[in-house]
C-alpha cells in the first residue's frame, strides 16, 4: 500500500470516526509525521503571483528572504527555497 493512500485512510478514519491519528499510523505502519508533514503544493499561478508580489514590495531580497516572506503572513505557503526564487 502506498504512504498516499495510507495518509487517505488515517484521514477518512480520523474525521469520520474520530479514531485517533496515532493508533491509525501505529496500525499502517506510517510515521505519524508523515501524516502530518504532507502538504499541497500551491498553485503554479498563485506562486507565481505571491513571487512578484514579494518581489515588488521588496526590491532588494533575495531568494531566501523572498522564500522566508512567502512562508510568513498573508501568503503562508509551503516552498523551497530555490523554487521560491524562480516560481
Amino acid at each position: 500500500m502506498t504512504t498516499a493512500r495510507k495518509r487517505e485512510l488515517v484521514s477518512e478514519f480520523h474525521d469520520r470516526e474520530k479514531y485517533p491519528v496515532a493508533k491509525l499510523c501505529r496500525l499502517l505502519g506510517l510515521a505519524p509525521s508523515s501524516y502530518y508533514r504532507h502538504r499541497v503544493e500551491p498553485d503554479a499561478q498563485e506562486l507565481r503571483g505571491a513571487i512578484e508580489m514579494v518581489c515588488q514590495q521588496y526590491a532588494t531580497y533575495g531568494s531566501r528572504r523572498v522564500t522566508r516572506e512567502l512562508r510568513r503572513a498573508p501568503y503562508r505557503l509551503t516552498v523551497n527555497r530555490k523554487r521560491g526564487s524562480s516560481g
